[in-house]
C-alpha cells in the first residue's frame, strides 16, 4: 500500500502518484527501479477543491485501460 508518494512509471513512459495506491508484494518484488515499473493493482483517486474533474477523470480513464481496478 502507498500513498502519493509513491511513483509508477506506466507503460506509456508517464510517471504517476495516485493517491492511494495497492500493489501486491509478488509484483512490487519484479521491479528493480526507485519508480515501479508496472501499473498497480488498485488506485484510489481522492477529489480535492482545487483538482479539475477533467483531468482527473483521464488520469482515472488511463489507469482503467491499464487494467488497474
Amino acid at each position: 500500500m502507498f500513498d502519493s508518494i509513491g511513483r509508477f512509471i506506466m507503460p506509456n513512459t508517464d510517471l504517476f502518484a495516485p493517491d492511494v495506491v495497492f500493489v501486491s508484494a509478488q509484483r512490487l518484488r519484479q521491479t528493480v527501479r526507485d519508480f515501479a515499473e508496472l501499473v498497480p493493482d488498485l488506485v484510489m483517486e481522492i477529489k480535492s477543491k482545487t483538482d479539475c474533474i477533467h483531468l482527473l477523470q483521464e488520469k482515472i480513464q488511463l489507469f482503467l485501460t491499464l487494467e488497474a481496478l
